[in-house]
């Protein structure tokens, strides 16, 4: 039980017709095996998961999401990601258009190849990146099984064309499962973050049903979720720049409370150089009481002193928010451009700073919209996020349809491997 100590290994050693071999184990070539690509079964084609190359085969699943769609005959439809054609196969009799796009043209051509063969004339391809390709000019909905790597930032970029271009009514996406619940957590909630937070101010967002890796083929280590996206109404009428500056700053340590996180030397230091400037520009004379009192009285005003960010719900942040800027508080840049009023105008671009994730909140990822700097001559820059361009006109979003039930069973004809 004890092995074989110095003496056993000098007597085997010893055994006639026995070879010992003394090279390091580690000096030896290893062999790495070669994995064949995984093949898609129904068109021999090589699928590449690291390019998120998981092609939906349940059928059951498929038209489950046209269900969740509501489609009308006269949608066009936004897809991302093709693949080899099985939900744009769906989607082409029911509505007046498909717009898809694959990174891959050999992806968009297999689809092409099918809706030809089947004699749909209904389809627009493009082969690109779904981030830097514009969106259609127009689109009613977004019906989508998303690469998993870009689902935050298509997320914002969907969230975007509800400012800057005709709405869409709805989205019908799967996601990745862990995703879909930091999206769709409630205040309080573990996984609630700064992903849940800016969607529910811009969006609606519903759970429709969980899918099985068994679905896909290669199948993924993770489980989906499909999710319902509708725009909320009416329109917010709110800074997104500013908003998601300030929100930035609570959940930077969102267990904390805002007594302390407003008391943090980095945090003081930028609004009070903000606030400075901000009085230069206004004309107005910045407040007796020392700054870091100034902002600890607006939180005991709004009654939020030993609140958590992760306990916060929309309307509370809102109303901090308003109570920040009437006293002068700002978190993001002020240009020197004066209202009829007299009181400097802050002019956003509606959703700028929507990228990386601050250390205590993973959730959002990188997302592709930052402001640009700056440029007019002889004005201080402030500290914060980056500079900001006029917004687009505000616009209304037509009133969602009615969900469906949210997790209709799978009839008995397929089932999950």
């Amino acid at each position: 039980g004890g092995g074989v100590g110095r003496g056993g290994a000098a007597f085997m050693a010893a055994l006639p017709g026995r070879v010992v071999c003394r090279a390091s184990a580690s000096a030896l070539p290893l062999r790495r095996s070669v994995r064949p690509p995984t093949v898609h079964p129904g068109t021999g084609m090589p699928l590449s998961k690291a390019r998120g190359q998981h092609i939906i085969h349940n059928q059951g699943v498929l038209m489950k999401m046209l269900e969740a769609a509501d489609l009308r005959s006269a949608d066009a439809v936004y897809e991302v990601g093709c693949g080899t054609g099985e939900l744009t196969m769906r989607l082409l009799p029911y509505v007046r258009r498909v717009h898809t796009v694959d990174v891959e043209s050999r992806m968009v051509n297999e689809t092409q190849q099918r809706a030809h063969a089947a004699g749909l004339m209904n389809l627009e391809a493009l082969v690109g990146d779904a981030l830097k390709l514009p969106l259609p000019r127009r689109f009613d909905v977004c019906v989508s099984n998303l690469p998993y790597q870009i689902s935050s930032p298509f997320i914002f970029k969907l969230l975007k064309r509800l400012s800057d271009g005709p709405p869409w009514r709805a989205a019908v996406l799967m996601v990745q499962r862990e995703f879909a619940e930091r999206l769709l957590a409630d205040p309080g909630e573990q996984p609630y973050s700064r992903l849940s937070l800016n969607v529910r101010l811009f969006a609606r967002a519903f759970r429709i049903f969980d899918v099985r890796p068994g679905s896909f083929s290669p199948a993924p280590q993770v489980h989906s979720t499909v999710i319902r996206l509708e725009p909320r109404l009416p329109a917010p009428q709110v800074d997104f720049t500013e908003w998601d500056a300030m929100i930035r700053v609570i959940f930077s340590r969102r267990r904390k409370t805002l007594r302390a996180q407003f008391t943090k030397v980095s945090t003081v230091s930028m609004l009070e150089q903000n606030y400075k400037i901000w009085c230069s520009l206004a004309g107005q004379k910045p407040a007796a009481m020392p700054f870091p009192e100034l902002l600890l009285s607006v939180l005991e005003e709004e009654g939020v002193v030993y609140e958590r960010a992760f306990a916060m719900d929309i309307d509370d942040l809102h109303g901090l928010l308003r109570a920040f800027n009437r006293k002068g508080v700002h978190f993001n840049n002020v240009q020197d451009i004066v209202g009829s009023d007299g009181s400097p105008m802050l002019l956003t671009d509606g959703f700028g700073g929507v990228a990386g994730e601050d250390s205590d909140d993973d959730a959002m990822g990188a997302g592709p919209y930052r402001a640009g700097p700056l440029i007019s001559a002889g004005t201080p820059k402030l500290q914060g996020t980056m500079g900001i361009v006029p917004p687009p006109p505000p616009r209304r979003v037509a009133p969602p349809s009615a969900l469906r039930e949210p997790e209709p069973e799978l009839g008995s004809a397929f089932s999950y491997p």
